[in-house]
């Protein structure tokens, strides 16, 4: 689904480009690639359901990188259209192990360490204002709408569970017979991983500088904000980018 909305996309982005560039003649279009560090925070800690069943809380947040390609036109000398695409990269954190707290530590149970990790792929289609320039300086103060692409995955360990009646607890009034976890000789692990398809908002201020007639640097800052499964997420990232105008 999300790669046809992506092809969608791209083809309105081109037929406004190929639109839009014979209205005005101080029209121009541009191509842009840039670099970011991605800043992912959750607004609480979470696990996957599936996974856990609650047993363990783990923050998803942490910092990766990314790279991302636009291609926009001024529709006018103070306002912009742009199309973009960026890729973050994949983040991975450690998780609590549950088992150790519901099992308690032993020589004889060496549990390792869970995992969990993310990674964001983002289409936005923007728009800009921009003030008039300052010697070769030019702000930009960007607003829109984006579709997130998630991807989860969940490590887990492997485990045994040998049949009822290995491990008993007595009380003075009843004895309860318990199944007993272990992980196997060979300890290995398995991915649980699951793909979300979100809708957000995009906002960010960019300061472009002239190098030559055609080519300027932009620095500059943008924040994505969307829902996922019920909890917010927001991906800022502040970037430096270089784009060519023509």
């Amino acid at each position: 689904m999300i790669r046809i909305v992506i092809h969608w996309l791209l083809l309105a982005g081109i037929c406004l480009l190929v639109i839009a560039h014979p209205v005005a003649a101080q029209s121009s279009v541009y191509i842009s690639g840039a670099a970011f560090a991605e800043i992912k925070q959750f607004d609480s800690v979470t696990n996957d359901p599936r996974v856990l069943a609650g047993e363990a809380d783990f923050a998803l947040d942490a910092t990766g990188a990314g790279g991302g390609v636009r291609i926009g036109t001024f529709l006018h000398p103070r306002w912009t259209l742009e199309l973009a695409v960026d890729a973050g990269s994949k983040t991975r954190k450690a998780m609590p192990n549950p088992y150790v707290s519901i099992l308690g530590s032993s020589t004889a149970l060496r549990f390792p360490e869970l995992a969990a990790s993310t990674r964001f792929f983002t289409v936005s289609t923007i728009v800009g204002f921009h003030p008039a320039k300052i010697g070769r300086i030019q702000l930009g103060y960007l607003g829109g709408f984006s579709l997130v692409w998630g991807t989860y995955e969940s490590e887990l360990p492997d485990f045994r569970i040998l049949p009822a009646g290995s491990f008993t607890f007595s009380s003075n009034t009843s004895t309860v017979l318990l199944p007993t976890i272990f992980p196997p000789p060979n300890f290995g692990f398995r991915t649980i991983k699951r793909h979300e398809n979100s809708a957000g908002a995009i906002l960010g201020f960019e300061a472009a500088v002239d190098l030559t007639a055609h080519i300027a640097a932009v620095p500059g800052i943008r924040a994505v904000t969307f829902s996922n499964s019920g909890q917010t997420v927001f991906l800022f990232r502040p970037e430096i980018g270089l784009r060519w105008s023509f």
